[in-house]
């Protein structure tokens, strides 16, 4: 199986198959957290925090693609900046979601003995 011209030149350009994989994964959080605001109730109804916090990580993402677009060594060189970041995201999310406090068994069970 060939790529495609086009497709050929953009991994080569990203640094190969291996950096061409963050952006794709990149990707997949960025829709994992929009189907996660859109099942949420009543998220997009209104301005929650927990919709502008997927607005900034969608800015946030957009500004990484074009850094690894413009600079893939220096910003390969980030990837634990990069990776604090991205985990500040998720855990955003699943405080602001209410999944967290979900989670406990106080929510679950009003016998629980050190509720």
């Amino acid at each position: 199986m060939t790529l495609p011209g086009w497709l050929h030149a953009l991994s080569r350009r990203l640094g190969g198959p291996r950096i061409l994989a963050l952006p794709l994964l990149r990707m997949l959080a960025l829709a994992a957290g929009w189907i996660w605001v859109m099942l949420a109730p009543d998220a997009l109804s209104r301005f929650t925090p927990l919709l502008w916090t997927v607005i900034a990580f969608s800015l946030y993402s957009g500004a990484i693609f074009v850094s690894l677009w413009l600079r893939a060594a220096a910003m390969l060189r980030l990837h634990v900046l990069v990776l604090i970041c991205d985990l500040s995201f998720a855990l955003a999310l699943i405080f602001l979601s209410g999944v967290a406090g979900a989670a406990s068994p106080c929510a679950t069970s009003s016998s629980w003995p050190s509720c």
